[in-house]
């Protein structure tokens, strides 16, 4: 679009007048459906996430378990909540810079290594979680077949997480690119 069509376009703009509370409405983060959503889903990760935390020993024979397949589990549970803290802490925190692309730039950077956190927590809880239901299982070639689909179940959706994630980043720098 040339800059003299941009201008006439914006000259014959009829906008509808908006009153202060309404836009004092549209501008807070907080307020945005998206962003609801996304809370809603994390908020419903969070609590799922610490209520099998807390009944874990006892629905899946946690004490018949070895430590270490305890210890593993519960840190790569904490590792996934520590992770959806995070993202929301990002996503309701808006960085505030002198302008509109230098707060690009660094959300960018901050979701790159958001990103890079949170495929790798993904990836440490369900290795987690997979050694922990394995322990103390007397392995046939069915079992190992089992696991074998698991594991290449759990690459197929970190994989996925990971072009998600991907997809974001690059809407942030196509719009860095715009300017």
């Amino acid at each position: 679009m040339e800059l003299d069509e941009f201008k006439a376009q914006w000259q014959n703009a009829n906008p509808t007048p908006k009153h202060q509370s309404e836009l004092q409405q549209m501008t807070k983060i907080r307020r945005h459906p998206q962003l609801k959503k996304i809370k809603r889903r994390l908020v419903i990760e969070i609590v799922l996430l610490t209520i099998f935390l807390l009944v874990f020993q006892d629905f899946f024979d946690g004490p018949q378990k070895p430590v270490w397949a305890n210890v593993l589990l519960i840190s790569g549970i904490l590792s996934s909540i520590i992770t959806n803290i995070w993202g929301y802490i990002v996503l309701f925190t808006p960085i505030k810079a002198t302008n509109l692309r230098t707060s690009l730039k660094a959300y960018l950077q901050q979701l790159r290594r958001m990103a890079w956190f949170s495929v790798i927590s993904s990836l440490y809880y369900g290795t987690t979680l997979l050694l922990f239901f394995a322990a103390n299982l007397s392995l046939t070639p069915k079992k190992y077949a089992f696991i074998a689909m698991m594991v290449g179940f759990l690459l197929m959706m970190v994989y996925f997480s990971y072009k998600l994630w991907q997809n974001h980043i690059q809407r942030i720098k196509d719009a860095l690119e715009r300017f």
